[in-house]
């Protein structure tokens, strides 16, 4: 498919990645003479309605959109060329640390800004972050399980016996035990990807990485004891946010002011925040982004605005299951936009469509608390 070119406009020049939901390539439009990145689906309703998530959402920190289309059999959307992911960079040690309360600031921006369009992302993970090719904004990619949260100026109804959603290693607990999603379950997936851009790994990963069949169950009994692990191991900031954010209602509005409070605290306690930052790249990234710079974008600084002091505690309250056994709706049918359900995935690959399965012991243990 390289140096293809797509109807008559756009020549592919090389794939930027790939996963159950599409391929994604950069091209260079022949009409503009520059580079943007096209994202393939075989799909046509999962890509359609990704293509009306991000009409809503364009803004700030969300990927421009340009054109929708189809090619033979296949659709498209022509978006934005971006740089790299947090997973990718992190892994490269392209990352100064000393940004790391900069970079965390920004992703909670994003996803405070898709909730208060009425959207939750249902997919929060470091490798759906991306910098833009001046490094300095983050931006937040793929809305091809996102869904609505606020419909005809009400809050969706609670539900139990969900089809989980998400990756696995960086799920709510939640929608491990299929419970409908809503905003907490974003935030809390911010959380696990808080640590993983600290410490480079979960506590789970090793653990389950060789139990791809049990995966689901193994990577949730271990997340149930995360808040003992990060008390132990992480800044005491991570385990108030992972408290509070795991002690929310189903249809409770976020404090997001608390939370850049916490991430603020974090960054002063550990010598990393510094006054009106950017993005630092250690050298060789700085190095591989002017080789590979395509396109320019409004440069911005990165400012850290001091929260108002919050002096309630947020005591933790475990999240449970409900006993009911009303099931939820399927939002489209299987064969339209649903991943495989073969647990055989990789560490990055979303899932979305498999029901839980649970020990009746394990279910016992779980305690009604929606």
């Amino acid at each position: 498919m390289l140096g293809e070119v797509i109807n008559g406009r756009y020549q592919i020049l090389s794939e930027l990645g790939s996963g159950g939901y599409g391929q994604v390539y950069k091209v260079q439009d022949l009409h503009h003479n520059n580079q943007k990145a096209i994202k393939f689906s075989n799909n046509h309703y999962s890509l359609l309605l990704e293509y009306n998530i991000l009409k809503d959402l364009q803004g700030e920190g969300i990927p421009r959109l340009y054109k929708y289309g189809q090619y033979n059999s296949s659709y498209f959307l022509i978006m934005q060329l971006l740089g790299s992911n947090l997973h990718t960079q992190l892994r490269s040690n392209r990352i100064d640390s000393s940004s790391i309360p900069n970079i965390l600031y920004q992703c909670l921006q994003r996803i405070e800004y898709v909730h208060n369009k009425n959207y939750i992302h249902r997919d929060i993970k470091p490798h759906q972050f991306v910098t833009g090719v001046n490094s300095n904004q983050i931006y937040l990619l793929d809305y091809g399980v996102s869904s609505k949260y606020f419909i005809d100026k009400c809050h969706i109804a609670f539900q139990s016996n969900c089809r989980f959603v998400g990756s696995c290693h960086f799920a709510s607990m939640n929608a491990h035990i299929g419970i409908r999603l809503s905003r907490r379950d974003d935030l809390e997936s911010f959380v696990y990807s808080a640590i993983f851009i600290l410490t480079k790994t979960l506590p789970w990963i090793e653990n389950t990485e060789n139990k791809e069949l049990n995966k689901w169950n193994s990577v949730f009994r271990c997340k149930r004891e995360m808040l003992q692990t990060i008390k132990k191991e992480q800044p005491e900031e991570l385990a108030d946010m992972l408290s509070y954010v795991t002690s929310l209602k189903f249809e409770e509005t976020p404090d997001y002011q608390y939370l850049r409070g916490l991430i603020r605290k974090m960054g002063t306690s550990k010598g990393l925040l510094e006054v009106g930052t950017k993005i630092r790249l250690n050298r060789n990234q700085r190095h591989s982004l002017r080789e590979k710079s395509v396109c320019q974008i409004k440069r911005m600084g990165v400012r850290i605005v001091r929260a108002k002091s919050k002096t309630a505690k947020h005591k933790h309250e475990p999240s449970g299951i409900l006993r009911s056994e009303k099931k939820c709706p399927l939002e489209r049918p299987p064969s339209q936009g649903y991943a495989s359900t073969n647990h055989n995935t990789s560490f990055e690959e979303t899932e979305k469509g498999g029901f839980p399965e649970f020990s009746q012991k394990l279910r016992s243990l779980l305690q009604h608390k929606p």
